[in-house]
């Protein structure tokens, strides 16, 4: 269950599996101070692949970062044109859910009666209460790929006046703490090939976030230029760049598509949310689960993206 107690997941630099040498195809893992194959590790390599030091590692990736950079005065630009999509996502996302939400707050409160006169709870109702729950917390899943659409403005932004005016907005008018970790780019890397010293040989970007390059690159044309041809590997093509057209597309199969972390990825996925939220309900006292179902009604998005945007990443 979600306690108060519980925090953030802290994602590693790297997802499982991203680093990866390009010649063998074996993965790397970190292993006391050191990112090493993972084969080698088990006995199971001879190739010469050498051990990389985390601080390495960083470096070289960090000196990667540098080259995905965007042009002074572009970001404000970008922004003002993504604004306008929050506002439409936010309005679509409202009256999509409203439904959903009537329904969870109607079966809360006849479980919460049923809690109050000492009845057994309905196992109908109950049922009823976590799909409506799971679907809504599906459905906050496009928020957060919305989000990242606004990541290169701040992750790969170097100039702090533009950024510093971007996130005060966002602040003051919407109350969003952007963060502008630039290591949080590597969230957006499915795959960093390396060759057998360990330097950076190409890159393969997560789907979804190839979509956000894309989309950064039609407002910056030279984004990406001076990559040769083949370091990155993603070829896929869109239709459209229409954000909600894109979206929707990724949704038809509940994001699988999107994120290889993605929360809802997986059948596996689905009930390790559903019992990280509700296991451990019925062994509450009666005034505990009525304030818990309380508490799930207002759900914070930081428990969002600590338990269902991230469990397939560590």
């Amino acid at each position: 269950m979600i306690t108060d107690e519980d925090k953030l997941i802290r994602q590693p630099l790297f997802a499982k599996g991203c680093l990866t040498f390009k010649n063998s195809g074996h993965t790397l893992i970190l292993d006391r101070g050191y990112y090493r194959c993972s084969e080698q590790v088990k006995g199971n390599c001879h190739c010469k692949e050498k051990m990389i030091k985390v601080k390495d590692m960083v470096r070289r990736f960090d000196n990667l970062i540098t080259k995905f950079e965007l042009p002074e005065g572009v970001a404000g630009k970008v922004f003002d044109e993504l604004l306008m999509v929050m506002v439409k996502q936010w309005r679509r996302a409202s009256q999509r859910d409203v439904h959903l939400e009537e329904i969870l707050v109607s079966t809360g409160n006849i479980i919460i009666d049923q809690i109050k006169k000492q009845k057994e709870i309905s196992k109908t109702d109950f049922l009823e209460f976590k799909r409506t729950f799971y679907t809504l917390l599906k459905n906050q899943y496009e928020e957060m790929l919305f989000n990242y659409l606004l990541d290169p403005l701040f992750t790969l932004n170097p100039w702090p006046k533009e950024q510093d005016e971007m996130a005060a907005f966002l602040r003051k008018s919407m109350g969003i703490n952007v963060q502008r970790i630039r290591m949080n780019f590597s969230w957006h890397v499915r795959k960093l090939y390396l060759s057998d010293d360990g330097q950076i040989d190409s890159m393969e970007f997560e789907n979804w976030s190839w979509y956000v390059m894309q989309y950064t690159k039609r407002h910056i044309p030279e984004f990406m230029a001076d990559f040769k041809k083949g370091f990155i590997v993603n070829t896929r093509q869109f239709s459209t760049l229409n954000f909600f057209d894109v979206a929707d597309e990724f949704s038809q199969n509940d994001f699988r598509d999107a994120l290889s972390y993605s929360a809802f990825a997986t059948n596996y996925a689905k009930e390790k949310i559903l019992r990280k939220i509700f296991d451990g309900f019925e062994d509450l006292k009666p005034k505990a689960q009525i304030e818990y179902l309380k508490k799930l009604d207002g759900l914070t998005k930081q428990s969002f993206y600590a338990y269902f945007a991230t469990l397939n990443r560590i």
